[in-house]
């Protein structure tokens, strides 16, 4: 069963991110677009509290509350433990067709985040007020460095998102979420100061068959091609140093594939998660080592050889080789690095990595309504880092055709899954897919010679003694007992890192040791014999995505050309952009609104400034007639009154008035003429800028 969550906010709203900066002490959250959201953690949270709170006016128990709270959240503490209940980010209706337009068209001035966040948002300042007996305070008047500037979202925005369940809701707790979804009357931050009144409802969705697309493979090359796909933000957990704050990896390592197509492989034939390594087909396909899942990068990036170097002061010469470089060539290189695109004469490095956001969170154990969590020991904050939604990664699996295809006959073509951490609430949600895939290696077979071999993937080898070791004289035993002969690595051709790699246990969870190994992107040069079947993966945990090599001829001399990408032009930059969304419609509208605006007042500005002179006194009764008439006719009137008086003589001699001492109202601004707004503002502007001119000049 599946609901649309709707929310609509009734006053000010501030979900607060947890940051602030210079001008703006406390923020809402927004996507990476600038749109304003409701993060799934939040709601999760909020509707916890309020189905709590309707248990209790049912009169139930403490128990019957607790066992009914576990059974649709979770329970906490358990990380293996999830709830019926799967929580998404509440975003803006239409919400793939906004976030579908904006990308395509992601330079035009009404897409960018801070014009969109302006439009949905607001600034509001509070203080505090000063109590009798309070130490250098004055009573009725606010205290020392009290005030406060939060940006919250506007009232009448609506947010909506999907709520899924994991398992069919009995009535009783379908009833009570539905009550709990209609009792929630407030959310966010200080709410008991005027913010965050809501209105919510809930919508339940079709029940869908599902879609059996499951068919026979051809499989002849022993390989299926993987993509992965977020549909919304993913943590892949990585832990680099800082204790609040959890990473996430910029790829898709083997082992968590492995594990998403193990669960989706239980799922699909019923079997017991606690025994399925029982079942033979599992074992073979999941346990045994005769498949192997690949690692899945994004955008199909692939690392560059660390032997790859540019020029630090020459940035436009052509990357070098560090293994051609000459004692004569004294100029200092750095390295390249990271992932990209590579083919032997041409480097891409733009656009080959993820994008990703970091989230605000914090946690308590206690979650009653009104409760003061000040001494409360459970109560703790974190960051999450996680990959954005809407990016794909692609890999590809491998092993014994046979095997291949029972498990792509077992699986679907296309479903969706959980990956990461948080999978309840926000964070997790892929699209899997699985093809077909022809042999593209371009190297079947070597010819003996000279070959620059690059790790694709972190290289775990071990040692004379069985303990991981990277290192040279390791790598050469491994490729001289892969080759049948001795490989020997080019004495000064090495380009090499090592690293750490670890694993974790859903089941158990645990960790690994931290193993050792050669990084992904370490480059080595050798000469190796006749070869009919090239190697593509060498060492330990082959199975899971590590040790894939790959070899290329290595002439001397060789030519590297740097990548360039074309500069993008705006789209419909001068001309009227449109939009199918309704919600991109009104800001667009907003957005030329303002253009116009700013156009009106600078041409009022400038003719100001090549203006004759007006003394203050005239201006001010010329700036509260525009801002009292309602029509041109009363502007004229007034200004016909004026003909042989000192106002009008002052302005036939500021040239504001024709030979019939007719007001010029449209001058200098001809596409202005049949818009009274505009004009009102024109000459506001106008007559505040003589003003400042008269004030900078020292005339009155």
């Amino acid at each position: 069963m599946s609901y649309i969550l709707k929310l609509t906010t009734e006053s000010h709203l501030l979900t607060g991110s947890g940051e602030g900066g210079v001008l703006i002490d406390a923020d809402v959250v927004f996507h990476s677009t600038g749109f304003p959201m409701i993060p799934a953690r939040r709601i999760k949270g909020m509707l916890k509290e309020s189905l709590e709170e309707v248990l209790e006016i049912y009169g139930k128990t403490e128990a019957e509350i607790k066992s009914i709270i576990i059974n649709l959240f979770g329970e906490p503490g358990k990380p293996t433990y999830e709830g019926k209940l799967l929580f998404h980010n509440l975003m803006l209706p239409d919400w793939k067709n906004i976030a579908s337009e904006i990308a395509t068209n992601q330079e035009y001035g009404a897409f960018q985040p801070d014009f969109i966040k302006s439009h949905f948002t607001t600034e509001i300042q509070q203080t505090a007020i000063g109590r009798e007996g309070e130490k250098d305070e004055v009573e009725g008047v606010a205290k020392k460095r009290s005030l406060r500037n939060y940006r919250v979202i506007k009232p009448d925005t609506t947010f909506e998102g999907l709520l899924e369940t994991t398992a069919s809701l009995l009535s009783e707790e379908d009833q009570f979420l539905q009550k709990a979804i209609r009792n929630l009357r407030y959310a966010g931050t200080r709410r008991n100061r005027g913010f965050g009144k809501v209105k919510c409802g809930v919508e339940k969705l079709a029940t869908q068959a599902p879609i059996n697309d499951k068919e026979e493979f051809s499989i002849s090359s022993g390989k299926l091609e993987v993509t992965i796909t977020t549909q919304s933000p993913v943590v892949l957990a990585e832990q680099l140093g800082e204790q609040n704050t959890v990473f996430t990896r910029k790829y898709i390592s083997g082992n968590q594939l492995r594990g998403l197509l193990a669960n989706a492989y239980i799922r699909e034939t019923g079997l017991s998660t606690a025994n399925a390594h029982l079942d033979p087909d599992f074992f073979e396909l999941f346990l045994s080592g005769k498949v192997k899942f690949g690692s899945l990068s994004f955008s199909q990036a692939i690392p560059i050889p660390l032997h790859l170097h540019t020029y630090k002061q020459g940035k436009d010469k052509a990357p070098i080789s560090v293994f051609d470089k000459t004692d004569e060539d004294n100029e200092i290189t750095k390295l390249i690095g990271g992932a990209g695109a590579f083919d032997g004469r041409e480097i891409r490095t733009d656009g080959y990595t993820p994008k990703t956001s970091f989230n605000f969170h914090n946690s308590r154990y206690n979650r009653a309504a009104g409760r003061s969590t000040e001494n409360d020991a459970e109560t703790g904050i974190f960051y999450y880092e996680s990959l954005n939604e809407g990016q794909a990664f692609h890999g590809e699996i491998t092993g014994e055709p046979a095997s291949i295809a029972k498990l792509a006959a077992t699986l679907s073509k296309e479903f969706p899954a959980k990956l990461g951490r948080s999978r309840s609430a926000q964070y997790g949600s892929v699209l899997v897919k699985l093809e077909t895939t022809k042999d593209t290696n371009t190297l079947t077979s070597l010819s003996a010679g000279k070959y620059v071999m690059t790790l694709q993937s972190p290289l775990i080898l071990l040692n004379e003694n069985g303990h991981p070791s990277p290192t040279v004289a390791a790598l050469q035993k491994a490729l001289s007992a892969v080759f049948e002969s001795e490989i020997t690595v080019e004495k000064g051709k090495a380009a090499a890192a090592s690293t750490y790699v670890e694993q974790f246990n859903a089941i158990w969870q645990a960790k690994s040791d931290k193993i050792p190994a050669f990084k992904e992107n370490s480059s080595f040069i050798m000469t190796l014999p006749n070869m009919e079947d090239v190697p593509t993966k060498l060492g330990e945990w082959t199975e899971q995505g590590f040790g894939v090599l790959k070899f290329e001829p290595y002439p001397s001399g060789k030519i590297f050309e740097m990548y360039k990408p074309e500069q993008s032009k705006e789209p419909n930059a001068e001309g009227h952009h449109t939009a199918n969304a309704q919600v991109l419609k009104n800001l667009i509208a907003a957005y030329e609104k303002e253009e116009t605006l700013i156009k009106v007042k600078s041409n009022a500005i400038k003719d100001a400034q090549n203006a004759k002179h007006i003394n203050n006194h005239l201006i001010g009764r010329l700036e509260r007639l525009f801002e009292r008439s309602g029509s041109k006719e009363d502007i004229f009137k007034w200004i016909k009154e004026t003909q042989g008086k000192p106002a009008g003589d002052a302005l036939r001699k500021a040239d504001l008035v024709d030979h019939d001492h007719e007001f010029k109202i449209e001058a200098n601004q001809e596409d202005l003429k049949d818009n009274m707004d505009l004009q009102k503002i024109y000459w506001t502007t106008f007559f505040q800028t003589l003003r400042k001119i008269n004030k900078k000049n020292g005339r009155i």
